[in-house]
């Protein structure tokens, strides 16, 4: 909730975390993975987001600020590249597609940020995952250049088709602008 001074720009590390915290939207849930093989541990992530809408049905706070935090226990710090990094890659698309966003935290993470190339956002005491509806705010953590074209193309997809109608005129027709190129550049890859 407060600033930090290698994050890049001025402001809170997360924008959402004192208006979720504020607006009592934010439930904390604890995972036991241990002993869990990857294929079922990534079972169980993907339900994840059926849980999210069941909470989100029964809160009575603000449903666009409603976040799921999944703190991890079980797994080794050998295992944090798998089962956090890996499975956020592997799960993110049915996330997205759903019209959430999931992000991954854990003590080891490399993810740098959007605004700094020395600060890592991702990195927590904790491994956890964080669930959350999608926001104007995520079009900083899709289209990034170290992404492939086809992963760009669908992650823009999911954010005009569930943020569009709160995207103003201009945007909008950016994005849709990026869509055709991205298209384009898969076109001629194949």
């Amino acid at each position: 909730m407060k600033p930090h001074a290698e994050l890049g720009r001025r402001g809170a590390v997360c924008p959402f975390a004192r208006p979720v915290h504020n607006d009592d939207s934010l439930v904390f849930c604890v995972w036991n993975a241990s002993n869990l093989r990857f294929n079922d541990f990534l079972c169980v992530l993907k339900k994840i987001s059926e849980s999210y809408f069941r909470l989100l049905d029964r809160m009575h706070g603000n449903s666009k600020l409603f976040s799921m935090c999944v703190f991890v226990q079980g797994i080794e710090d050998y295992q944090y590249g798998q089962y956090i990094d890996e499975a956020h890659s592997l799960t993110k698309p049915a996330f997205m597609e759903a019209g959430l966003m999931l992000g991954e935290f854990h003590p080891l993470s490399l993810t740098k940020g959007t605004h700094s190339e020395t600060f890592l956002p991702m990195r927590s005491n904790q491994p956890a995952f964080v669930v959350r509806a999608m926001s104007p705010h995520d079009a900083l953590f899709i289209d990034r250049a170290d992404s492939p074209a086809e992963v760009r193309l669908r992650e823009l997809r999911h954010y005009q088709r569930w943020v569009g109608d709160a995207l103003p005129e201009t945007e909008n027709a950016r994005i849709h602008n990026r869509i055709t190129e991205l298209r384009s550049v898969i076109a001629r890859q194949s």
